[in-house]
């Protein structure tokens, strides 16, 4: 379950609409880089159980964690634009 191993196969899926925004979503929730790589990370776990490498772990909840970092920092960016808007009481 090398993380460098070159990806040579393709898997294609139908989606409604709404599954597919929900992927969407949930990409930006776990921080994931594309709904690939969400898409990968999740069949790797179904599919290799035992085998989950801590380091893999780690790398996936750090990427969580920078996804919910920038949603942060974009809230904090637009709140501060607010503030600085807003009249003088």
């Amino acid at each position: 379950m090398s993380v460098m191993k070159r990806k040579t196969r393709m898997l294609s899926i139908r989606l409604s609409e709404d599954e597919y925004e929900r992927l969407k979503e949930l990409c930006v929730a776990e921080g994931a880089r594309s709904i690939s790589d969400l898409t990968r990370s999740a069949v790797q776990r179904m599919l290799y159980p035992s085998q989950a490498e801590p380091s893999v772990h780690l790398v996936e909840r750090m990427q969580q964690l920078d996804g919910m970092v920038r949603v942060l920092n974009r809230e904090v960016q637009r709140l501060s634009l607010l503030v600085d808007g807003a009249p003088a009481e």
